[in-house]
């Protein structure tokens, strides 16, 4: 009864020491390493940044889709895994606070960890 006592005592501190392990450095998640793509969105004629322009973001690599829209002062700011190469299209969601514009779409290729893009949308 005592042998198993210990057993039982050993095989729960070894469970212990683990989980406590894993509770303060967890399991990586994500290693692989993150871009920052950003930019501003303005009018082709005046040159004014749009805002409530929609920022559709494809990563080429993973296929992974991510959404956002730019804010008040025409800005968008997205976070995505490493791709070779990404596709973005820019789409007036909101037209009657805009005007219209016309879709675009862009592919950029072999960026670094930080991406900066001034995209022109032309009115319809």
């Amino acid at each position: 009864m005592n042998k198993r006592f210990r057993n039982l005592a050993k095989g729960l501190s070894l469970t212990s020491m683990l989980f406590v392990f894993q509770a303060c450095y967890g399991s990586p998640q994500d290693m692989d390493p993150d871009v920052h793509i950003s930019g501003i969105v303005l009018s082709d004629t005046t040159e004014n940044p749009i805002s409530n322009i929609k920022v559709k973001l494809i990563n080429k690599d993973s296929g992974m889709i991510q959404n956002q829209q730019t804010d008040e002062n025409g800005e968008f700011s997205i976070y995505t895994g490493a791709s070779n190469s990404y596709e973005l299209n820019f789409a007036d969601v909101d037209s009657t606070e805009n005007n219209v514009y016309i879709e675009k779409d862009t592919i950029i290729s072999n960026v670094g960890e930080n991406v900066y893009l001034k995209i022109s949308l032309e009115k319809q």
